[in-house]
């Protein structure tokens, strides 16, 4: 009977210290080959618990402030919040809004699938920002134009 010694390398390591890499010999055979070398995967090997320790401690920072921007937004939020009477409808509406989200993504996934949908998507998405790049970005009185309509659009939809 003749053996192959087959070696597998073992790291331990406690309390964060790596001890030194060690290797285990396993005593095999000849004929639990059987000339098929994809059998060595195969083997039954001891395996080994491995613990490992990882320690993690948080910085302690004194100068941490809330950016002004975050803080102004959460107070007109709640502002907005308080100001609103029918308060499970806004909730209800805000549900809705996340599944009709989520069923969007879903739509999305499907169009994506299909053979030469999304390349001709792509191809009438980078025409039109050529166009719109075109229409209102390249010359300086466009730009103003669609400055002014955004503005327009900006107050008719806060009031």
């Amino acid at each position: 009977m003749v053996s192959l010694a087959v070696r597998a390398p073992l790291v331990v390591s406690r309390k964060s210290a790596v001890q030194d890499r060690r290797t285990h010999a396993i005593a095999v055979s000849r004929n639990t080959f059987a000339g098929n070398r994809a059998s060595l995967v195969s083997l039954p090997v001891t395996s080994y618990a491995t613990r490992t320790s990882i320690r993690v401690f948080a910085a302690k920072k004194d100068d941490f402030e809330v950016p002004e921007v975050v803080t102004e937004t959460l107070d007109k939020v709640s502002a907005a919040w308080d100001k609103t009477s029918d308060k499970p409808a806004v909730v209800s509406l805000g549900v809705f809004a996340l599944v009709g989200l989520v069923a969007l993504a879903g739509v999305l996934k499907a169009v994506e699938s299909l053979p030469i949908i999304p390349d001709v998507l792509e191809l009438i998405g980078i025409a039109y920002s050529l166009w719109f790049t075109y229409r209102y970005l390249l010359f300086k009185p466009d730009r103003e134009d669609l400055k002014k309509e955004l503005t327009k659009l900006k107050d008719s939809i806060l009031g």
